[in-house]
């Protein structure tokens, strides 16, 4: 996965839009950030998504499952293939599991 917060300038306009949905990130450890991030990019992320909504509220464990019941996702699974779309949810999913009890001293 492409590191944006090391590429911030030059991303600044996914980051800031992040931000209006996310909230303030820059406590976030970076990975949660670029995670964040990329699922702007690829569009997977609004206010009023319910997994944006439980991710906000501190839920990332059920943010990351809600992540993941997305038709196109589910489809794809089922055909046994992978596609950016799936890598990236996936990877997401993960992420969040792994923050959802906090950051702690990342």
């Amino acid at each position: 996965m492409m590191k944006y917060m090391e590429k911030k300038e030059e991303m600044a306009p996914l980051y800031n839009k992040a931000e209006i949905i996310f909230g303030v990130m820059r406590d976030m450890p970076t990975e949660l950030q670029d995670t964040l991030v990329r699922l702007v990019e690829v569009g997977e992320a609004g206010k009023n998504y319910n997994w944006v909504r439980q991710f906000n509220e501190g839920s990332y464990a059920k943010a990351a499952d809600s992540l993941l019941v997305h038709r196109e996702y589910m489809d794809t699974k089922k055909m046994g293939a992978t596609t950016d779309l799936t890598e990236t949810l996936d990877n997401a999913n993960s992420v969040l599991i792994k923050y959802d009890g906090g950051f702690g001293d990342e």
